[in-house]
């Protein structure tokens, strides 16, 4: 993935902060005021549906910015939850505008950032009608690919990974 690390140069920009297990950085529709990049650790992504269903749509490789939606007091289109402890950096508006300001190639990285989080959507869409086994096997070989080994995933996260009970799953 060109993307992954990409963001690095950039990391003075941003404020570090260390983050506990199990801590959102972030809730769906809260108004955005920044994005962040993950250093160490893991984040979850997911998303709540109207009828109370919460689906999770990504797990965070380290190297790769997240939230870039909430940008400007843009709402975020999603959650975001620490799986372990983490080290992220935190880019408000105005420290991305600095930055932009001071290297322009910072806009390209953000523009591909997010339109790969776009393109991770569509899969996720693509691939509801799927057979559960079949979605089974394409995102465990996604998130090895992407995240190493280093997930933590049981039955009851896989399932709510590709939207289906824990027992399907089993």
């Amino acid at each position: 993935m060109e993307l992954r690390y990409s963001w690095q140069p950039y990391l003075q920009f941003g404020q570090r902060l260390a983050v506990e297990k199990n801590t959102y950085i972030y809730h769906q529709q809260d108004e955005g005021k920044g994005f962040y990049y993950l250093s160490e650790g893991n984040i979850r992504i997911s998303v709540s549906f109207p009828d109370g269903l919460e689906r999770t749509i990504n797990y965070v490789p380290v190297g790769m910015l997240f939230g870039e939606d909430g940008l400007y007091n843009d709402p975020y289109l999603t959650t975001a939850c620490t799986v372990n402890s983490c080290i992220i950096h935190y880019f408000s508006d105005s420290a991305f505008t600095q930055l932009c300001n001071a290297f322009p190639d910072a806009k390209h990285i953000f523009t591909k950032s997010l339109l790969f989080k776009f393109r991770i959507v569509a899969e996720v869409l693509s691939f509801t009608s799927s057979p559960a086994e079949q979605q089974i096997a394409h995102f465990l070989i996604k998130l090895i690919k992407e995240n190493g080994e280093d997930i933590p995933l049981n039955q009851t996260t896989l399932a709510n990974y590709i939207g289906v009970s824990r027992i399907s799953v089993n």
